[in-house]
């Protein structure tokens, strides 16, 4: 049985035993190009699941991660008639992923949660929620050093924030994850 662990990779690579190998890497975390995903996705607009705008920014998060070396699959199934992929990122080796990092990169279909009841429906952008995390993921996807990328797998997680709206669970798409691990 394959055991998963989720964590916040920047608190791990200082333990891991990989740390001779970094002796010459200094991981060099760019806040302007996460910022810059962020801004991307963004431009999208809001991303429910389901929409085209989730479908676009996936295929620019696929992209990205394409870009630096990652092997890309995509996780997909059906959840109350409407199509959802996750994106699991992978680094091409024999190694066996044993920490998965992820996020939720969609986003609510509406503001229901507002304190102005006259914002409650409207689209959610999720600049904060949603495109943060998957801005951080892609940033330390580019950053990690090679030595580790093939212990670790980042997993971008759609239908994670549609929850109380239409009869809809929370985290659908990191539920699926789960319950598909061997």
């Amino acid at each position: 049985m394959r055991v998963t662990l989720a964590i916040i990779i920047l608190l791990l690579v200082p333990g891991l035993p990989y740390r001779a190998s970094q002796a010459n890497y200094t991981p060099s975390f760019d806040g302007e190009e996460a910022f810059n995903h962020l801004v991307a996705q963004t431009d999208f607009g809001p991303r429910p699941p389901g929409s085209d705008n989730l479908t676009k920014c996936r295929n620019y998060i696929i992209n990205e991660l394409e870009q630096i070396g990652w092997t890309v699959s995509l996780q997909t199934f059906t959840y109350m008639d409407t199509f959802i992929t996750n994106i699991v990122a992978e680094w091409p080796s024999r190694s066996p992923s044993f920490f998965v990092v992820g996020a939720h990169y969609d986003t609510r279909p509406y503001a229901d949660q507002e304190s102005d009841p006259t914002d409650r429906t409207l689209p959610v952008l999720g600049a904060n929620d949603g495109a943060s995390g998957a801005s951080v993921l892609l940033e330390l996807a580019r950053v990690l050093p090679e030595s580790i990328r093939g212990s670790v797998e980042f997993v971008f997680f759609d239908a994670e924030d549609s929850g109380n709206i239409n009869g809809w669970d929370w985290i659908v798409g990191s539920t699926y994850y789960v319950d598909q691990l061997d």
